[in-house]
């Protein structure tokens, strides 16, 4: 598994100073961005700027509208990048309110169109996924056992844990989709602010341990929002999994 960081995390200091904020990413020897935006670039200079200090685009965050409305568009910016990953961050809930497996029908034309142009689309789930549907199932299930085989799951294990699963189950009993995983750690279940890798209450060793036995590409670091200097904790985090044998 390779180590990236989800660009939200450090949006504010990318609004700031992009150049200084990917010296920081390649001093921690970070090779992998995964990316929400352009900063007010083009995708074609951003790649560029990110190929200037040694990075390389993991995947890139693309919203449902822009997905439905402007996929070709999408899949141009993705080849500029050469991004071999596009995901859909977040729905609202009327987005699933016909059922997750109407949801999961909604999407498959995208993830088919993803996988012609030699890409992956994958879903990043939250805690709501995790709701118990009248059949007693989770709609993060419906959703991915009635889902196209090319529509993947990129696991936040965070939100896991605050839904109510054990990140590491969830990640082995849908081990054929989860290429992506978000590295993502916390204090305390009901709080917004998150924490550096290893600073909070997951049990990393349990999910390092299934993301190597499925074969995860990526394991992203992210925090919506940082209780301290992002990059620093960003810094702490890869630190972190390196220490526990993952790679840079």
């Amino acid at each position: 598994m390779l180590l990236s960081v989800q660009c939200f995390t450090i949006r504010n200091e990318f609004e700031s100073d992009i150049d200084a904020t990917l010296s920081e990413l390649e001093d921690m020897g970070l090779k992998y961005a995964e990316l929400a935006g352009y900063y007010g670039m083009t995708a074609r200079a951003f790649g560029a700027k990110l190929a200037e200090y040694g990075i390389k685009a993991s995947g890139m965050h693309v919203g449902l509208a822009d997905l439905e409305s402007n996929l070709a568009g999408l899949l141009e910016e993705a080849a500029a990048l050469d991004c071999p990953h596009l995901i859909l961050p977040w729905i609202s809930d009327q987005d699933y309110s016909d059922g997750w497996d109407r949801f999961a029908d909604r999407v498959a034309s995208i993830a088919e169109s993803i996988h012609e142009a030699g890409r992956q689309f994958s879903y990043h789930n939250h805690a709501f996924e995790f709701a118990k549907q009248a059949d007693g199932r989770t709609g993060f299930d419906t959703f991915f056992d009635s889902a196209s085989p090319h529509v993947g799951a990129e696991t936040d294990v965070w939100w896991a844990f605050v839904g109510g699963e054990d990140p590491a189950d969830l990640l082995r009993r849908h081990a054929s989709r989860t290429k992506l995983v978000h590295l993502k750690d916390g204090t305390a279940i009901d709080s917004d602010v998150h924490a550096a890798a290893g600073k909070g209450i997951l049990d990393w060793r349990s999910i390092l341990d299934a993301c190597n036995e499925i074969g995860v590409e990526f394991g992203v670091i992210e925090l919506d929002n940082s209780p301290y200097s992002p990059l620093q904790v960003v810094r702490e985090s890869c630190e972190y999994f390196r220490s526990m044998g993952v790679t840079a």
